[in-house]
């Protein structure tokens, strides 16, 4: 059954992104329901996480694969429609140095970095000590995909257009022929779970 967990991860990840970049590319008139919609969603799987840990069931797995990327979601459409950033407004410029390319970069985010830290902590507190870890492993590998931006940035948009507003010069414009990052933990992230809780 790896097969089912492969293109569960795979379709869910990529409707998730899908509905992410429309929501973040409609009318500004659109923007704010849309955000609070998602805010309420957000909030419902956030307050159905600890129910979630608690159940050792295919299911639930799945669910919780689910409910981790609406919480991710939300974290990344405050980032994307503006709402929560950081108190840098302005683009990276090519006569930056590294240092100011890197303060720079921190300075547009810096709000929006604590925000995911709080979000992730609280996760992983509600559900800590449960059989079920997904939503919690769900978030830690997103974070993660999303530190290596610079690599996965050409085969997730999402995560591309999040690089963009941070300021492409301080990743130095270079495009890998492949997302190794991303392919990796794309592929490996079911199969862990299945190695260590057999839920498939």
């Amino acid at each position: 059954m790896i097969w089912l967990a492969l293109v569960v991860a795979l379709l869910l990840w990529w409707l998730m992104t899908g509905l992410a970049l429309m929501s973040v590319h409609q009318p500004r008139a659109l923007k704010q329901p849309i955000f609070l919609l998602v805010t309420i969603i957000a909030a419902i799987a956030v307050w159905g996480v600890e129910a979630n840990a608690a159940q050792h069931t295919t299911v639930a797995t799945v669910t919780g694969f689910a409910m981790g990327l609406v919480i991710w979601a939300w974290l990344e459409l405050s980032y994307l429609m503006g709402y929560i950033t950081g108190p840098v407004k302005r683009p990276a410029t090519d006569d930056m140095t590294w240092q100011q390319r890197f303060y720079n970069a921190l300075g547009t985010t810096i709000y929006h970095e604590l925000l995911v830290l709080g979000a992730v902590g609280i996760v992983c507190m509600l559900g800590a000590g449960l059989p079920n870890p997904t939503i919690q492993n769900t978030l830690a590998v997103l974070w993660l995909m999303r530190w290596s931006s610079p690599t996965t940035c050409d085969i997730s948009p999402l995560i591309c257009a999040r690089v963009k507003t941070v300021g492409l010069s301080f990743f130095r414009r270079r495009s890998p022929p492949i997302a190794p990052t991303y392919c990796f933990l794309t592929v490996t992230s079911p199969l862990s779970r299945r190695r260590r809780y057999h839920y498939f």
